[in-house]
């Protein structure tokens, strides 16, 4: 804080007893699929006195980690001068394959206790906002907030009942994400 007061900027502080709420719902969602990757490299020494070794890219890994079927975890590893460039092109043909899986709609299945729990429920099971009175909507307000099921796409099973806005946002957005070792600190250079 010291610095942004030292350099000029104004800092505004929220008023008395105002309130923060947590607003993006998917992202409590488990990723159905991850990627955790790493390199490693040889240090070949130089005759340059400003550099006295380069550190080229020798062999690379990556294990991709499907949350819902562990028979589909995948590892994935390569030596090689260009294992940089193998281990890229391997990671975008896994991401597809992922991502056209992860376009799959399954239809909802409600058993007959989920429909009595839907009927009994007041709260929205993603923001635990209470339901708008159907019989007297008069805003686009009371329309978002109208009490629809929400399921698991890929599953099929019913999670709850949530706000129509709620449930329409709660979805996975179709990337892999990916996690290097020491991405920043290193082997971001070596890509």
């Amino acid at each position: 804080c010291y610095k942004f007061a030292k350099d000029g900027t104004l800092l505004r502080l929220p008023e008395p007893g105002s309130v923060m709420k947590f607003k993006n719902h998917m992202n409590k969602l488990k990723r159905p699929f991850s990627i955790y990757a790493d390199l490693e490299c040889l240090v070949v020494k130089r005759n340059d006195r400003n550099r006295t070794a380069i550190h080229k890219p020798i062999a690379a890994c990556f294990y991709l980690v499907c949350e819902y079927d562990h028979t589909k975890n995948y590892l994935w590893h390569y030596v090689g001068k260009d294992c940089v460039l193998q281990m890229v092109k391997e990671m975008n043909r896994v991401a597809h394959e992922c991502i056209k899986e992860m376009k799959h709609n399954e239809e909802m299945v409600m058993t007959q206790q989920d429909k009595i729990d839907f009927q009994n429920a007041t709260q929205c099971h993603i923001c635990q906002g209470y339901f708008a009175d159907e019989n007297h909507a008069e805003s686009k307000w009371d329309i978002d907030h109208f009490k629809v099921p929400d399921h698991d796409h890929r599953t099929g099973c019913y999670r709850g009942a949530a706000h129509m806005k709620c449930n329409l946002d709660y979805y996975h957005q179709r990337y892999v994400p990916v996690f290097f070792h020491n991405l920043k600190g290193y082997d971001a250079h070596m890509i």
